[in-house]
């Protein structure tokens, strides 16, 4: 699952000048709701996120716009 790290072209430096905008408070306050129901319900995605952002695909925990869990209950967007 670790060999996608070997492939990435995307250096700290680059991940800096596309940093994403600020949050807003009721956005860190959402973001922080998902993520519980992640570590929650699918907490293996944890690692998986985090290396996605270490790879600059994506813009950390604020990717998560929505969670599923296993017996089938949404939360956030569709």
């Amino acid at each position: 699952m670790n060999d996608y790290k070997k492939h990435s072209r995307k250096t700290a430096e680059a991940a800096e000048r596309h940093a994403p905008p600020p949050l807003s408070e009721a956005e860190k306050l959402a973001i922080a709701q998902r993520v519980n129901l992640v570590k929650k319900h699918i907490p293996e995605a944890m690692d998986f996120i985090k290396d996605l952002h270490a790879l600059g695909m994506v813009d950390g925990l604020r990717c998560i716009t929505s969670v599923t869990t296993p017996d089938g209950v949404k939360y956030g967007n569709s």
